[in-house]
């Protein structure tokens, strides 16, 4: 799964943008923009991966895998940013999350689970609650820390669901405005760069 950022160089640009990139030949614009675009993509996923997670677990370092894996390739008129991660998309879009191969997904309810699967432990129990006839949860608990009728939530590791709902998440990447500022920046500061060499040669 990709999750593919799309920057235009032509009329769609912001006429700030639009503006420098007419000063420079196309076959140095377009791999100015995806570089710059690139660069800020991955350090906007390198900045979200260095935040502690909520349960204070090891850490899986999601986002910097994402970062690593951001490229860019040229498309007719811009650049295409691709992120070619595995879940990428879905935190950025949304979505619903299924078992494949299991009847229920394992998601993680303490510092232990986090970033471990459940097989990785050896002493866990099923629990399944019941309120008026109906299955109100099932979870995995460390049974040397609880009993299968009254498990305390210290020791419950897994809630085990049939779904899960990931909202959309559009911080996942930098908004248009700091991307399009950014790149303008990366512009401007080319074509100073080429005027100071013009007038020294």
């Amino acid at each position: 799964m990709s999750l593919a950022v799309h920057l235009q160089t032509d009329d769609k640009a912001s006429p700030e943008l639009r503006k420098l990139t007419r000063q420079i030949h196309p076959a140095t614009i377009i791999p100015l923009v995806g570089r710059a675009g690139t660069n800020l993509v991955r350090e906007h996923l390198f900045a979200r991966d260095r935040r502690a997670n909520a349960m204070g677990g090891q850490r899986t370092h999601y986002w910097a895998r994402a970062a690593r894996a951001t490229n860019h390739r040229h498309i007719s008129g811009g650049v295409s940013i691709n992120i070619n991660h595995p879940g990428a998309a879905l935190h950025y879009h949304g979505g619903v999350v299924k078992p494949v191969n299991a009847k229920y997904l394992a998601i993680p309810a303490s510092k232990e689970a986090h970033g471990r699967r459940p097989r990785e432990f050896n002493n866990l129990a099923a629990m399944i609650r019941w309120q008026k006839g109906k299955r109100r949860a099932v979870a995995l608990y460390d049974p040397g820390k609880g009993r299968a009728k009254r498990v305390p939530r210290s020791a419950i590791r897994y809630w085990l669901v049939l779904r899960a709902v990931i909202k959309p998440d559009k911080t996942v990447l930098p908004s248009e405005a700091r991307l399009g500022g950014h790149i303008a920046d990366v512009i401007t500061n080319y074509l100073q760069r080429s005027e100071e060499r013009l007038r020294t040669a």
